[in-house]
């Protein structure tokens, strides 16, 4: 089991005594970055990347991909840390798609 404290080098001792309430922090002066993403439902005739119906549906799927977290490094060189948690939980996430409006590409099977 990868343990996501030692790959962020501090101990659980460490953690316990942290003693920090966020009115003490100084954000700027740890390189607190934050960021907005929004999301906008267009109406069009088809999926952004590929040529998929947009239909939102509500009956049953036609079939589901169950996808677990795994941790990888990223740009920097490092694991992140939360997924690094939820890998440890065990988490996964079930997809629901159907065989006329999900293609290979929003299933993540599309090789470039």
């Amino acid at each position: 089991m990868i343990s996501s404290l030692g790959v962020l080098g501090i101990t659980k001792r460490e953690v316990n005594s942290l003693d920090v309430s966020a009115r003490e922090i100084d954000y700027k002066a740890v390189g607190f970055k934050a960021g907005l993403e929004i999301h906008q439902e267009l109406r069009t005739s088809r999926k952004l990347f590929c040529h998929c119906p947009p239909i939102l549906r509500s009956d049953p799927p036609h079939f589901t991909i169950r996808r677990f977290f795994r941790p990888v490094l990223g740009e920097m060189g490092e694991f992140d840390a939360a997924m690094l948690a939820e890998y440890e939980k065990g988490r996964t996430v079930i997809y629901e798609g159907y065989n006329d409006t999900t293609c290979s590409y929003e299933i993540d099977e599309t090789y470039m």
